[in-house]
């Protein structure tokens, strides 16, 4: 059975944060850790069949990139009252995560995980490298 104690070595590191999470330097938030940032790389892919239903042919295209996290929020002097994340907040991601800006297409309800708060957030990817207009 293998150990699950011990050290644990994270995958990236960028010297702030332990374990693979980055710090996202959001426009209205602030400094945010974002402590699992999964991209999704849209593809879609259209398929041809013979009569009987065999594969054939089939090609894909990039659509547009998405990606999922978990923030944790800073919070003020009392250590009680998180900055929520709001839609249409956005970050660029360091370079070992592409570099892509990122803008926060819907943020979850905030809750407290032990000493921290946190949020889940659903993201997209800016393409034409204009930011939103704003948040709501």
């Amino acid at each position: 059975m293998p150990s699950t104690g011990g050290n644990q070595t994270s995958f990236f590191n960028d010297g702030g944060v332990g374990h693979g999470a980055f710090v996202a330097n959001f426009n209205v938030a602030g400094q945010v850790v974002l402590e699992s940032f999964n991209p999704k790389y849209g593809a879609k892919t259209i398929e041809q069949s013979n009569q009987i239903g065999a594969p054939l042919k089939q090609a894909s295209v990039r659509t547009f990139d998405t990606a999922t996290g978990t923030a944790q929020m800073p919070v003020d002097n009392t250590g009680n009252t998180p900055t929520i994340i709001l839609r249409g907040d956005y970050f660029t991601a360091p370079n070992a995560y592409g570099g892509d800006q990122w803008y926060v297409e819907d943020a979850g309800n905030a809750y407290q995980a032990g000493a921290y708060w946190k949020q889940e957030l659903t993201l997209r990817k800016i393409y034409n490298g204009t930011p939103p207009t704003g948040n709501s």
